[in-house]
């Protein structure tokens, strides 16, 4: 079952930078890249929009009709999108089967980007970085905070003149998060936050105005 604790692979030690580095073929030949694309007001909770959880495979994208449209959040409840605006929502309908995520051997999951759209910028010393967390995965991380244990922080690059805009957030050098062993993963949920534990999301309008993407590549044990 994954979230159980496994000794880190001996790449880590050796390589911190595993994807530009390596030379094992096997390696680079059957690693699984795995793309969370998520958006205020589809996939985080409606409260702290600090919390999110999507499905695997169900997400869509839509345009609200001229009318405006109430959505399902994967948390419950609906959010009002604004006319003509497109957003990201989970259809739930049952000829929309989910994609698994099927692992049949232990695999190292590393964080290889983090990309945003529309965050909060890095001027005030709780929003110097961001806070990421995945439920049931085992991230184990030694922080002086003890609200950080099971999270890895992620420098904030988007600066006052880039609020708005699309940024990639490159400073985090050694990205190992933690290990799986095989499994079937459906849903992934967890939760991503400034310092001071609010949402890095300014939230205008109806939140369809901010996107996240976090890129994990998952690699094989040889």
């Amino acid at each position: 079952m994954y979230g159980q604790s496994i000794t880190p692979p001996d790449q880590l030690y050796k390589n911190p930078s595993i994807f530009s580095n390596t030379n094992d073929v096997f390696t680079l030949r059957n690693r699984i890249p795995l793309a969370l694309i998520l958006e205020p007001a589809g996939h985080f909770d409606k409260s702290t929009h600090t919390k999110f959880k999507t499905t695997l495979g169900r997400t869509i994208e839509d345009v609200a009709p001229g009318t405006g449209l109430n959505i399902s959040n994967s948390f419950g409840g609906h959010v009002a999108i604004t006319a003509g605006n497109s957003f990201l929502r989970e259809d739930s309908q049952q000829d929309f089967l989910s994609t698994p995520l099927k692992l049949d051997k232990i695999f190292d999951v590393y964080l290889e980007t983090l990309t945003t759209f529309n965050v909060k910028d890095n001027t005030n010393k709780n929003r110097m970085a961001f806070v990421l967390e995945l439920d049931d995965w085992n991230i184990s991380n030694n922080c002086n905070m003890n609200n950080m244990a099971r999270s890895l922080t992620i420098p904030n690059e988007c600066t006052s003149g880039t609020a708005g805009t699309t940024v990639t957030h490159k400073s985090k050098k050694l990205n190992y998060l933690t290990s799986l062993t095989p499994d079937t993963i459906t849903q992934i949920s967890g939760s991503l936050k400034g310092l001071d534990g609010n949402t890095i999301f300014p939230l205008t309008h109806d939140g369809t105005e901010s996107r996240v993407i976090i890129e994990l590549v998952l690699v094989p044990r040889n």
